[in-house]
């Protein structure tokens, strides 16, 4: 799976060692050659909170956390101009998708996983 580890610690508390965000274009790909593609978005987890940066000015961006087997655990705005932005995160172990449309329809992934 593309994407990151967060590690909790014995005592139940989140490591705070940054852990990079792997995002990726998301969509039909019609089976063809995958071409990279320059993604605006970088992200990383650290302790309780997600940190993105955003390299232009995207718009808003509706951001949506699902964990599998639970589904939709939040979904927020957020607005790219401030070119970075910190969001809450209290998960518990299991693997996470956060998916990002912007205002023009592009679309974004970046899964992880809690140990």
């Amino acid at each position: 799976m593309n994407g990151f580890t967060v590690s909790v610690a014995n005592n139940g508390t989140v490591s705070q060692t940054p852990v990079v965000i792997i995002v990726t274009t998301s969509g039909d790909y019609g089976g063809g050659p995958r071409i990279p593609a320059q993604i605006p978005i970088q992200g990383m987890v650290m302790g309780n909170t997600i940190y993105l940066v955003f390299q232009c000015d995207l718009g808003d961006i509706d951001v949506e956390l699902y964990k599998d087997g639970s589904g939709l655990v939040w979904q927020t705005s957020v607005d790219s101009s401030e070119l970075s932005v910190m969001l809450p995160f209290n998960g518990s172990s299991g693997d996470y998708t956060l998916a990002f449309t912007t205002s023009g329809g592009a679309v974004y992934e970046g899964s992880f996983s809690i140990e």
